[in-house]
């Protein structure tokens, strides 16, 4: 249980991880690739947007193209590409510990499995041993039996066959 508890964990932090992580990645883009259309939205979106922003308690706006830094554009691009190279090294941690819990599931599954088998050899050794010393006592009840019959006769040579 402890062990999902833990991959349970790891796998909240790591979308959180992601999530975080994946927003200024995709909010940050190469201005070369920017048509007018996507970095001049219209005037009316503009407001509606501010306006939603500044609702949610945001202040932040982007500066047009022209007045970014290229030196801070560069710094910002930087950051992202080694964001997005933890954040892939922490999803390809995440499988390998994935793979490796599916890979326990299916060892104890299989201990399981033997432990079944071996339960159900132990029932029927066990049911065959009780069924034979039943047979033993009941034999050795009749050889008993005859025993005090030979000896109430009054022989002395009744004991030769002692099964013990």
């Amino acid at each position: 249980m402890l062990k999902l508890t833990h991959l349970s964990l790891t796998v909240a932090v790591s979308a959180a991880a992601l999530a975080l992580a994946a927003a200024p990645t995709l909010a940050q883009t190469n201005p070369a690739q920017n048509t007018p259309a996507q970095t001049q939205p219209s005037a009316q979106s503009q407001t509606t947007l501010d306006a939603m922003l500044r609702a949610k308690g945001e202040e932040y706006h982007r500066a047009p193209d022209a007045e970014q830094n290229p030196a801070e554009v560069q710094a910002t691009q930087a950051l992202n590409a080694e964001i997005a190279a933890e954040n892939q090294a922490a999803a390809e941690l995440e499988a390998d510990e994935e793979a490796g819990y599916a890979r326990a599931v299916a060892r104890n599954e299989n201990d399981v499995a033997e432990t079944d088998a071996l339960r159900t050899q132990y029932e029927a050794d066990l049911a065959a041993a009780t069924a034979a010393k039943a047979e033993y006592d009941r034999a050795y009840a009749v050889w008993e039996g005859l025993i005090r019959g030979c000896e109430a006769s009054g022989r002395t040579d009744c004991r030769v066959n002692d099964p013990r």
